[in-house]
């Protein structure tokens, strides 16, 4: 009965488990209505870090394309009952993922490897095919091949994630690892964490912050419907009374997250920053990863 919830996210169906106290969890947080902008450019940005892939299939599309043009017969490619079933597989997958993450459609790119695999394998089956096929000629199945076995290569050395910075600055990763270092001198070992703001740093860096703070930044909860609140892995103002007020040993904030919540929110914030002032006091800064910028607050003796 516990995974229930799963459900609540699917569209019609989510309807089902609503009467047992499982809501969408994103109705009970801020979460701004993404533009149609963001909509694009996630499917940019999809495009963008599978860079190989769309060169593949666009390649693959192509030459099948000028060989229709030419009157060639595209059959022998195209025509298979087992890949038609498999795109249509992929097609549904893909429909019911940009469904799910609606509001989040920055997340497309990283569900896209789930089922990656069979978009492999229909790429393989159709370049396989073509390379076979009789009537085409010698220069034209080297091209197709060099072309190939270049996309297959550049990507071991060509790695250009888009969510990285381009240019000389600090290296990303090297940062984070020196962030997380920065965090393991500062917190005690085995300390109770509060934590409004991204887990990756402190995840690296062996610390444990509440469970229901980990997943994101937006796991506070506007509404407080207890029961929802419990049901969905999300925590509201009775945790944070608790966990501020008696709990916590430290608080760790990514101030830029806590702005757009204090713009948008001030009443609930109001109060958040009077149990911060009240029990906590700023210790430390950590910088060293300048794309998230984290203050520790050590509780007060």
């Amino acid at each position: 009965m516990r995974h229930l919830k799963v459900i609540a996210y699917v569209p019609v169906l989510g309807r089902i488990v609503r009467p047992l106290g499982y809501p969408v969890g994103w109705a009970l947080i801020d979460v701004p209505e993404p533009a149609f902008a963001d909509r694009v450019w996630a499917l940019v940005r999809l495009a963008r870090t599978y860079e190989f892939w769309v060169l593949a299939g666009l390649l693959l599309g192509v030459v099948v394309a000028v060989r229709r043009l030419r009157g060639r017969d595209v059959r022998a490619v195209l025509a298979d009952r087992w890949m038609s079933w498999l795109a249509v597989l992929v097609v549904y997958i893909a429909a019911w993922e940009v469904l799910i993450l609606w509001k989040f459609p920055k997340a497309f790119v990283g569900w896209f490897p789930s089922f990656a695999p069979l978009v492999a394998v229909l790429f393989g089956v159709g370049f396989a095919r073509l390379l076979t096929l009789p009537d085409l000629s010698a220069l034209a199945r080297r091209i197709v091949l060099g072309a190939l076995i270049v996309l297959l290569l550049a990507p071991m050395a060509i790695v250009r994630h888009p969510l990285l910075v381009v240019g000389g600055e600090a290296a990303p990763l090297q940062a984070l690892d020196v962030a997380a270092a920065h965090f393991r001198r500062v917190v005690k070992p085995g300390a109770k964490v509060f934590l409004w703001g991204d887990s990756m740093p402190l995840y690296l860096a062996g610390i444990r912050p509440y469970l229901r703070q980990i997943h994101s930044t937006n796991t506070y909860a506007l509404v407080e419907d207890r029961v929802a609140i419990e049901k969905s892995g999300l925590w509201g103002r009775k945790e944070m009374e608790e966990w501020l007020g008696r709990d916590a040993d430290y608080v760790v904030l990514e101030p830029s997250t806590l702005d757009q919540y204090r713009e948008r929110h001030p009443d609930h914030m109001a109060r958040f920053d009077a149990l911060l002032r009240e029990h906590f006091e700023l210790i430390d800064r950590v910088d060293e990863y300048p794309w998230q910028v984290f203050e520790i607050y050590a509780r007060r003796r």
